[in-house]
Formats: structure tokens, C-alpha cells, sequence
């Protein structure tokens, strides 16, 4: 997470801690991505560390009705991370 947040910072980009969540399979993936996608606003991104945790997401993102690009609706691409599932928004 170290060099994540320094890579942001060194863009002028932050993340609220609330944007991170730890997650390590498909189902803490899916209960990681459900708390994230009730937050407001509501995260345009997610990025998973591996395929079953990415996969969680998915799935919790599709029961919502929000996008997945290449899949369904498209949403606008975000500088994201998961650590071990976290989101974030686009800067406006």
C-alpha cells in the first residue's frame, strides 16, 4: 500500500482509507465490493488482486446494476486499488 498511496500522491490523487477494504477470495470479494459500493459516491472503479477476489466484485457489481466495462453498461476508468479489495473514484 506503501508505494500505491505514493504513486498517487506523486499524481495529486488521494484515496479515502474507506476506498480500501481487504479481501483474499470470491467471497470476501463480493462482501468487500457490497460495503463499497454503498458508500456515496459511490466508487467508478475496483481493482482485485486476484481472479476469485475480482470475481467477488463482479458479482457484487452486477447485483447492484452498476457496469462492468466490456461487459455491461461502461463507466469511466479510475485509478483504483484492492488491497486485498479497495475502489476509488475518477477525479472529476
Amino acid at each position: 500500500m506503501k508505494g500505491y498511496r505514493e504513486a498517487l500522491a506523486e499524481a495529486g490523487l488521494t484515496v479515502p482509507d474507506s476506498y480500501v477494504e481487504n479481501a483474499n477470495d470470491d467471497v470476501t470479494g463480493y462482501q468487500a465490493a457490497r460495503r463499497l459500493l454503498a458508500l456515496d459516491p459511490r466508487p467508478d472503479g475496483f481493482f482485485g488482486f486476484n481472479d476469485p477476489t475480482a470475481a467477488g466484485a463482479m458479482k457484487a457489481i452486477l447485483e447492484v446494476g452498476a457496469g462492468i466495462p466490456g461487459r455491461s453498461k461502461s463507466s469511466a476508468s479510475a485509478t483504483c486499488i484492492i488491497r486485498t479489495c479497495c475502489a476509488c473514484r475518477s477525479p472529476p
